[in-house]
C-alpha cells in the first residue's frame, strides 16, 4: 500500500499542477510538444518493452487480441469525442465543448488507472506504468484546463473538474488493487495487454499526429522522442 500511496500522491500532484498552469503562467506551444513528445515514447517503450511482453508471460497468446481491443476502444471513443492532448487555442478541437474533454480525458485515466494497479501485481513492472503516467499526467490536465477556459467555463469550474480528473487513476488503480487477488494471474496479464493498447493509442493517435502538423525540426522531434524510447528500453535491459 504504501507504493500505491506514493504512486497516488506524485499522479494527482502531477495532474493538480498541470491544471493551475494556465492561470497563472502562460506555457509555450513549443515546450509542451516536447514534453508530449517524450511521453509518447516513453508511452510507447513501455507498452512494448514491458506491458506487452509480461502480458504474453502471464496470458500467453490470449492477450494479443487484448491489445488490439484496448487501441480500439479509444480510437471509436474519440471519434465520437474528438478529444486528445494538445495546446491552448490553436488546437481544432477547442471548438468541441469542454465537457466533452473532461469526458474524454477521464475514460484515458480510468484505462491508467487499470494498467497501474494490475502492474502492482509485477514488481518490476509497476515503476515503469508509474513513469508512463505521471510524466503526461500534467500536459492532459493543462489541456483540460485551457479547453474549459476558451469554453468560458468558471475558475471554480473548472479547478473542480481538474480535481475528480486527478483523483481518477489513483481510484481506479486502489480499486483495481482489491479484486485482483481475487482473479487469477492469467486475467492479470489481459487487463495488462488491453491497457497497454490504450498506451499505443495515446502515443500513436492522439500525440505524435498533433506534433508532425507543426513545423518543427524533425530531428528535435525524433531525439525527443528516442530519448523517451530510451528511457524505457533502458529500464528493460536493467530488469
Amino acid at each position: 500500500m504504501g507504493e500505491l500511496t506514493f504512486y497516488a500522491f506524485s499522479i494527482t500532484l502531477a495532474a493538480l499542477l498541470g491544471g493551475s498552469l494556465p492561470f497563472w503562467k502562460r506555457i509555450g506551444v513549443f515546450s509542451l510538444h516536447m514534453a508530449l513528445t517524450c511521453s509518447a515514447g516513453i508511452l510507447l517503450g513501455a507498452a512494448f518493452f514491458h506491458m506487452i511482453p509480461d502480458a504474453i508471460e502471464l496470458a500467453g497468446a490470449t492477450a494479443s487480441p487484448f491489445i488490439l481491443l484496448g487501441f480500439l476502444l479509444l480510437y471509436f471513443i474519440e471519434k465520437f469525442w474528438m478529444i486528445h492532448a494538445c495546446e491552448a487555442q490553436e488546437c481544432e478541437v477547442h471548438q468541441a465543448a469542454g465537457h466533452f474533454a473532461f469526458i474524454g480525458l477521464a475514460i484515458h485515466a480510468v484505462t491508467e488507472g487499470i494498467a497501474l494497479g494490475s502492474s502492482l501485481s509485477i514488481p518490476s513492472l509497476a515503476p515503469i506504468i508509474f513513469l508512463s503516467i505521471v510524466i503526461h499526467k500534467g500536459p492532459d490536465a493543462f489541456s483540460l484546463s485551457s479547453l474549459l477556459m476558451v469554453t468560458q467555463s468558471s475558475k471554480g469550474k473548472i479547478l473542480t473538474l481538474n480535481l475528480i480528473f486527478a483523483l481518477i487513476v489513483p481510484m481506479v488503480a486502489g480499486f483495481t488493487t482489491l479484486v485482483f487477488p481475487l482473479i487469477e494471474n492469467r486475467w492479470i496479464g489481459i487487463l495488462i495487454a488491453f491497457s497497454a493498447g490504450t498506451f499505443l493509442h495515446i502515443a500513436i493517435s492522439d500525440i505524435l499526429p498533433q506534433i508532425h502538423k507543426r513545423a518543427y525540426s524533425q530531428i528535435k522531434i525524433l531525439l525527443v522522442l528516442s530519448f523517451g524510447l530510451g528511457i524505457m528500453l533502458l529500464s528493460a535491459l536493467l530488469k
